[in-house]
């Protein structure tokens, strides 16, 4: 028997299997990879309407999307597509007032997966480097002085700078500096950069923007963009790209009750060394 989590997911692909066959006769879907679709609020505040359609990474014909998505449009699609979003939203437990839609992905085989929000395509650049910043990162990882497995909870002094890192029986592992880098929110989906994140203080902001300035890169739009929706692996990915292209020693992800902070991590020292220094 299903559990309450398999029949969500079963009832969601249940949706796309349905979508796929419309989308593929009046949206050449066999075209595109990803369709962004924003909703808002219908006037009666009952339902949902499509405010806004939007076509990414065009592989196939584009004469062919261009007359989809023409001067006419799919006008009577949209009340599927409406409805659609609304349901994939609702088997999620998606606010889709924070969120403001969907995106459908098409992948290699033409199958259909949904995310909660209007994730646009990310950059090439990201795409490109994802495999040797992931890399990157885990080797910085195995030549620090503590295991970063093994930390549980971790307490951080906005006003100094400093995070104390504690492992699973609450005992202190190490010390270390540290600086935000952005956050991840459960609610809208979103990743929110730390220096355009008023809730950070105004010197910590400016950290993060200076090391960011100070990476030389190109072609990646996610980096000037403040906020913008996404996946959580993809907030791992900008974590590590920063840690990774500046003088960081590790990045830590820190759950919190809606999302999770992602801080770079500087001058890790160990509470053995901490005893051996207080101890001379």
């Amino acid at each position: 028997m299903f559990n309450g989590r398999r029949e969500k997911q079963t009832l969601a692909e249940e949706v796309l299997a349905e979508l796929k066959g419309l989308l593929h006769e009046r949206l050449a879907a066999d075209q595109w990879g990803r369709l962004l679709v924003g909703v808002a609020r219908a006037e009666d505040g009952v339902g949902w309407r499509v405010v806004s359609l939007d076509v990414e990474n065009i592989f196939g014909n584009e004469a062919e999307v261009d007359r989809a998505f023409g001067q006419r449009g799919p006008v009577d699609v949209l009340p599927v597509l409406a409805q659609a979003t609304e349901a994939l939203a609702q088997l999620a437990d998606v606010d889709l007032d924070q969120t403001g839609g969907g995106t459908l992905l098409r992948g290699e085989n033409g199958e259909l997966a949904w995310l909660p929000g209007l994730v646009a395509m990310p950059s090439e650049t990201l795409e490109r480097e994802r495999e040797t910043w992931s890399s990157q990162l885990l080797q910085q990882h195995t030549v620090l002085p503590i295991k970063l497995s093994l930390v549980t909870r971790t307490e951080l002094a906005l006003e100094t700078g400093t995070a104390i890192l504690y492992d699973l029986h609450d005992r202190m592992l190490a010390t270390a500096a540290f600086e935000p880098i952005g956050s991840y929110s459960y609610i809208s989906h979103s990743w929110f950069w730390a220096w355009a994140n008023p809730s950070v203080p105004e010197a910590l902001r400016q950290r993060c923007k200076q090391r960011i300035d100070n990476i030389v890169t190109r072609g990646l739009w996610e980096v000037s963009t403040p906020q913008f929706a996404t996946d959580e692996s993809t907030c791992g990915l900008l974590g590590a790209f920063v840690v990774t292209q500046s003088s960081a020693q590790a990045l830590l992800r820190i759950p919190q009750p809606a999302g999770s902070l992602y801080v770079a991590l500087f001058e890790v020292k160990p509470v053995r060394d901490l005893n051996d220094s207080s101890s001379r």
